[in-house]
């Protein structure tokens, strides 16, 4: 890929790393005296007899030059290349350094290079999730990334989900409260198309700071609308459709991709029921939808 001659890397003091994202074994080789973070420690686990996915972090003295046709600003990452070849790089990503850090992933190979500055003595931990380009890797294993928070209730999981503000994050800690669920994340989660179909935490998970690799049955999506009384319905159809559509963590910027994601989003919506949640942040609306979820 473009920059492959600007890494450096410290190949004497390499430290392989295993984590396990919504079932997906991946291995992580560090260098250059990059740390991670904490919060990738759920994710840990013991070296998997196959690992789906490579990544090597190394470090860079000078950015890569990138060659490769530009395709969308997505948050805070700059997205180049063609399937099945990407390039993303972001800034602030590294705690001592503001260059940019670089991912080049290759999804026929299952590789993913991270470039990353050279860390400052005594710091260089790597904000490393986003950069495991999950947006782009997830169709090939059969999941989907939706905005939202998590709760398991009775080993089943709800997902809150709506307009920033809508109070997802709320909700969770309300059911949490009242009915002793379990907050798996808070800000979105995996869904697996198994049978049936399984929610994942993840390691993204905005201000909630709550990291859980953990998955269980999806029970319901509830579409979260802030109001002065409670009310729920079930949606369906062209509703359903667009309800959820901006939902969805869709690379709309790349067809080829999309073309994949589209048939795991309609089995999503297909097989879990959405209802619209109009609410207040009180024990009521959590009596209103767990009595129409679980009857």
């Amino acid at each position: 890929p473009s920059g492959s001659k600007t890494g450096r890397g410290c190949f004497s003091c390499i430290m392989k790393l295993f984590y396990e994202i919504s079932g997906i074994p991946m291995e992580l080789s560090l260098c250059g005296g990059v740390r991670v973070p904490p919060y990738m420690d759920a994710f840990l686990v013991p070296a998997p007899r196959t690992v789906a996915i490579r990544y090597r972090v190394e470090t860079y003295d000078s950015p890569p030059e990138i060659h490769d046709v530009f395709l969308s600003r997505v948050s805070s990452f700059d997205i180049y290349g063609t399937y099945p070849r990407y390039t993303l790089a972001c800034k602030y990503l590294l705690d001592s350094r503001e260059d940019a850090c670089y991912l080049f992933l290759d999804l026929a190979e299952k590789t993913g290079r991270i470039l990353v500055p050279a860390p400052e003595p005594g710091k260089g931990v790597l904000n490393l999730a986003p950069l495991l380009g999950m947006e782009l890797l997830l169709a090939d294993f059969g999941r989907i990334l939706m905005h939202g928070s998590i709760v398991r209730y009775h080993d089943r999981a709800i997902l809150f989900t709506g307009q920033s503000g809508a109070g997802k994050s709320t909700q969770a800690r309300l059911w949490e409260q009242y009915r002793g669920a379990d907050t798996l994340n808070g800000d979105r989660v995996v869904l697996g198309t198994e049978t049936p179909i399984l929610a994942y935490g993840s390691p993204f998970a905005g201000s909630s700071d709550i990291y859980r690799n953990e998955s269980c049955p999806a029970a319901a999506i509830i579409l979260l609308k802030q109001d002065t009384q409670n009310s729920i319905r079930e949606i369906h159809g062209r509703e359903k459709l667009t309800a959820m559509y901006p939902r969805f963590l869709l690379t709309q910027w790349e067809p080829r991709l999309l073309q994949k994601q589209l048939p795991l989003f309609e089995r999503v919506i297909q097989e879990v029921p959405v209802y619209c949640l109009a609410c207040r942040p009180d024990e009521g609306a959590v009596a209103l939808a767990e009595k129409t979820v679980f009857g």
